[in-house]
């Protein structure tokens, strides 16, 4: 059961917006899990290249 948690979470992580993945990082923080900073570090870093990416789009926009 945990691995399928795990599957739905990087599902969501690479594919849902920018917002979605910051209020489950937030969650994430709070609730307890067996591996304790390996998910946090991935949603971390694909939350930062989201991140970058709409600032390009937004610079490159002006």
């Amino acid at each position: 059961m945990p691995y399928l948690i795990y599957g739905l979470l990087l599902l969501v992580t690479f594919f849902f917006p920018l917002w979605i993945n910051v209020t489950l990082l937030a969650i994430n923080f709070f609730v307890p899990d067996p591996i304790p900073y390996i998910d946090e570090i991935l949603q971390a870093a694909v939350i930062l290249k989201q991140a970058t990416t709409k600032l390009k789009q937004v610079k490159n926009a002006d």
